[in-house]
């Protein structure tokens, strides 16, 4: 080693541990900005879905000064409109991504709380991820269908009402119904009782039909 390289040797700064104070304050600024990321995300949406309001030709002018084509003025407009994404509870989950956002904004209800509370939705979940779970979730069995339960009233004679006596029996029976919202109707009945597949003659009373929950 000749002396102009010892000399430079011995110049050279020694390697110090990385500052705390200084990977914390680059960690904040990260974090700060890739949170702002999501929020223009929003400030665009919302423009975009106030934009989505001008009839074809403001549209058409409107489309002519982006920086970005009408199909993705269109998801942003969707995601804007969506006020499910303004809950401040959805909107620290969602990641700084147009494709993904829009992606959860596809969403309903129901598979929108079932990814927050699987912890599915997250700062740092991808498109692909989400469409993979959403794949899934689809073919997970949802169980039986709420079932609506209803109650019959009826009247039994030994022989069918004609004339006046069916008439007075069908205007006490619309009164009685509408007056505990039920639903009134004349269902034929055949010797072996009542035929399922029959249709009733005419629904009289109430339209509006009384469930038992």
């Amino acid at each position: 080693m000749n002396s102009t390289t010892k000399s430079t040797v011995a110049n050279r700064p020694a390697r110090t541990k990385p500052d705390d104070d200084l990977i914390i304050t680059l960690g904040n600024r990260i974090n700060q900005h890739w949170t702002k990321a999501v929020q223009s995300i929003f400030e665009v949406a919302s423009a975009c879905a106030e934009g989505n309001k001008l009839d074809s030709a403001g549209k058409k002018r409107l489309f002519s000064l982006l920086p970005f084509s009408p199909a993705t003025f269109s998801k942003l407009a969707s995601i804007g409109a969506d006020n499910r994404l303004d809950d401040k509870s959805i909107r620290q989950l969602l990641p700084p991504s147009l494709s993904t956002i829009y992606e959860v904004q596809q969403l309903n209800d129901q598979q929108l709380q079932a990814a927050v509370a699987q912890g599915v939705l997250n700062p740092k979940v991808t498109r692909a991820e989400l469409q993979k779970w959403g794949r899934r979730d689809a073919k997970t069995p949802k169980g039986k269908p709420t079932e609506v339960n209803f109650i019959f009233y009826g009247l039994v004679s030994d022989g069918p009402l004609v004339g006046e006596g069916h008439k007075a029996l069908m205007e006490g029976l619309t009164a009685l119904a509408d007056e505990f919202g039920l639903q009134a109707v004349h269902v034929p009945l055949g010797t072996k009782g009542v035929r399922p597949n029959a249709p009733a003659e005419r629904t009289v009373g109430s339209s509006r039909p009384h469930f038992d929950r």
